[in-house]
């Protein structure tokens, strides 16, 4: 994985994330917990794993409080959460689940036809992507990367057959 992003093609282009897709970042709130039938998960940094989105050990907040949030950060399915903070902080993954939920502190990457989600986080996931993270990141007891350099991430981007490719060399070498 990190050979592929160190030796990029030469018709790779790199680009900024936030001039490929639409990048969102969850509420920063903290809504009361709810315990009822009508409730909604509520994803946290916590909930991205190396393996991908865990609905495990997670919080639930009532209709309206997601309906709320759900207007600044619409995730919908193949789109992909980043975490944004703290010890993980950089780690990805790809919704694939089609449940409803909301987002704190978690960055949001919105799916589009330029690019192949599978790539995207496999990009996420290399050398060249966390050092971004460290390096952009603020604070020292609990680090964070703002929006606005998450959409400001340098990203390498070939066309879309050349991301097919790599996407199917990188799955089967993950197999």
């Amino acid at each position: 994985l990190n050979k592929i992003f160190a030796n990029p093609g030469e018709d790779w282009e790199e680009k900024k994330l936030g001039d490929v897709c639409e990048v969102k970042d969850g509420t920063h709130d903290s809504p009361k917990y709810v315990n009822d039938e009508d409730a909604v998960p509520f994803i946290t940094q916590k909930n991205i794993l190396n393996s991908g989105l865990s609905f495990e050990k997670t919080n639930f907040i009532s209709r309206i409080n997601h309906n709320s949030f759900y207007r600044r950060s619409n995730v919908g399915y193949k789109d992909i959460l980043i975490s944004m903070i703290g010890a993980n902080r950089g780690m990805a993954c790809i919704v694939n689940d089609k449940r409803l939920f909301s987002i704190k502190n978690v960055g949001l990457i919105k799916a589009n036809n330029s690019y192949l989600p599978e790539f995207m986080l496999f990009y996420l996931k290399s050398k060249r992507a966390k050092q971004y993270i460290l390096k952009s990141s603020k604070g020292s007891a609990q680090g964070f990367i703002g929006l606005g350099k998450l959409r400001k991430f340098p990203i390498l981007l070939p066309n879309l057959s050349i991301q097919k490719k790599v996407v199917n060399e990188v799955s089967e070498l993950l197999s």
